[in-house]
C-alpha cells in the first residue's frame, strides 16, 4: 500500500470518533487535504504537516512519526456560549484520542507498519476566523513501527 493508504487509515480512525455524530445531526464529512468554506455542512480535513519521519533506527526497522492537522470549519460568533461549545468539542476530542491510544485502538496502517500511538501535539485552537465561521484545528502525531526493507 502507498502513503495515501496511511493517511486514509488515519482519517477513518478519526472519523470513528463518536463525538462527530453529535455534530450537525451526524451530517459530517471527513476529507483529506480539503476544507470547504461552507459552514452549513460539518466538515473535517486531515492535512499532513512536515516532520522528521524517523525517530529511531533499528537493525530490522525503525520507529517513525507522521504529523497531521485535523481542521474543521465551525460556526463562530461573539457569543460566549458558541465559543465555549467549540472549545469543549476539541477538549473532548483530545481526550478521545488519548483514551483510544491508551487502549491501543489505533489506525490499521499499510503492510509492514504498526501504529504504536497517536498523540495530540496541541489543544484545539482557532487558526482563522471571519464574522460567522472559524477554522479550528488540532495537531496530531501518529507514531508507528516500520519493518526494514
Amino acid at each position: 500500500m502507498s502513503q495515501t493508504a496511511d493517511i486514509k487509515a488515519m482519517l477513518d480512525w478519526l472519523a470513528s470518533c463518536p463525538l462527530a455524530t453529535t455534530l450537525n445531526d451526524g451530517d459530517v464529512v471527513f476529507s483529506i487535504e480539503y476544507l470547504g468554506a461552507d459552514t452549513g455542512q460539518m466538515q473535517f480535513s486531515l492535512e499532513a504537516t512536515p516532520t522528521a519521519m524517523v525517530l529511531e533506527q533499528f537493525f530490522l526497522g525503525s520507529r517513525r512519526a507522521k504529523n497531521y492537522v485535523l481542521a474543521s470549519r465551525m460556526a463562530y460568533s461573539p457569543k460566549v456560549v458558541q465559543q465555549a461549545a467549540n472549545s469543549a468539542f476539541w477538549d473532548e476530542f483530545a481526550e478521545w484520542v488519548e483514551k483510544q491510544s491508551g487502549r491501543r485502538n489505533l489506525p490499521a496502517l499499510s503492510d509492514g507498519k504498526k501504529a504504536e500511538k497517536v498523540v495530540c501535539l496541541s489543544p484545539g485552537y482557532i487558526m482563522s476566523q471571519d464574522a460567522s465561521s472559524c477554522r479550528f484545528q488540532i495537531q496530531l502525531q501518529l507514531q508507528y513501527y516500520q519493518k526494514g526493507r
